[in-house]
C-alpha cells in the first residue's frame, strides 16, 4: 500500500536524439511516460544543425 501523503515528482530525463540509430530506445521511453509507469514529462529542442 503506498502512503497518500507521498508526493511523487517528475522525473527530469534528457535524451540526446542522433542519426545513428533507428528510435527505438526513445520509443520505449515515450511509451513508458504515456503509460504512466513514468512519471515523466515529454519536452522537444529541436536543433536545426
Amino acid at each position: 500500500m503506498t502512503d497518500p501523503y507521498i508526493k511523487i515528482r517528475m522525473k527530469k530525463l534528457a535524451v540526446l536524439i542522433s542519426n545513428a540509430g533507428t528510435g527505438t530506445n526513445l520509443q520505449a521511453i515515450i511509451d513508458t511516460i504515456e503509460t504512466g509507469k513514468l512519471k515523466a514529462k515529454r519536452l522537444f529542442w529541436p536543433d536545426g544543425n
